[in-house]
């Protein structure tokens, strides 16, 4: 009971409004700064130079190409030997993706409503309202408890 009266007292001498005067941050140092992400450690690395040596025998040499130019042609060159997906990536990737047109006859649009009635031949509108109100229900009773 003690603890309760020291809290009450507590909570009583708390301001009322804004705790900090105009113009003084109530976070002086800022937001925290975030973890390195595993994005921002591949992007540093990308423009580095791999100590590597390429080729093989006689013709062995030191790298002299950034991670993101060996990328790079390692991509083009898997997209030259007939890896489809790395070309498809790479045409898309220069080209954009190819647009997909929605086919249909001009004199008769896609209606959702026609499509509904397709599916329900068979049900009386007393059965229809009754499955509406259901999922309605359904439906309501997952987004209150969102």
């Amino acid at each position: 009971m003690v603890d309760a009266d020291k809290q009450h007292v507590n909570n009583s001498k708390k301001k009322v409004g804004r705790p900090w005067q105009k113009g003084q941050s109530g976070n002086p140092k800022g937001r925290p700064p975030k973890d390195v992400s595993l994005t921002s450690l591949i992007k540093e690395y990308l423009g580095q130079v791999p100590d590597l040596l390429i080729g093989g025998g006689e013709n062995q040499r030191q790298n002299t190409k950034t991670w993101r130019e060996l990328l790079a042609q390692a991509w083009l060159v898997g997209a030259y030997k007939g890896n489809h997906m790395l070309f498809k990536e790479l045409i898309e990737r220069l080209e954009g993706k190819v647009p997909q047109g929605i086919v249909g006859d001009p004199e008769k649009p896609i209606s959702i409503t026609h499509i509904i009635r397709e599916n329900l031949e068979g049900y009386t509108e007393t059965e229809i309202a009754e499955a509406v109100a259901e999922f309605e229900a359904i439906v309501g009773k997952q987004s209150r408890s969102a």
